[in-house]
């Protein structure tokens, strides 16, 4: 994935957002706990 397809995807997660629970820290914790079990699977 490109740097520009990165930033394109994070504004939509961001304009997505309209749940205190998930915020934006919620979601990388998700992304790289997700990416940690990737490694190993």
């Amino acid at each position: 994935m490109n740097k520009e397809t990165y930033l394109l995807m994070e504004s939509y997660m961001r304009s997505c957002m309209e749940d205190s629970a998930h915020d934006q820290e919620h979601i990388y914790c998700v992304l790289y706990n997700a990416l940690d079990i990737a490694k190993t699977e």
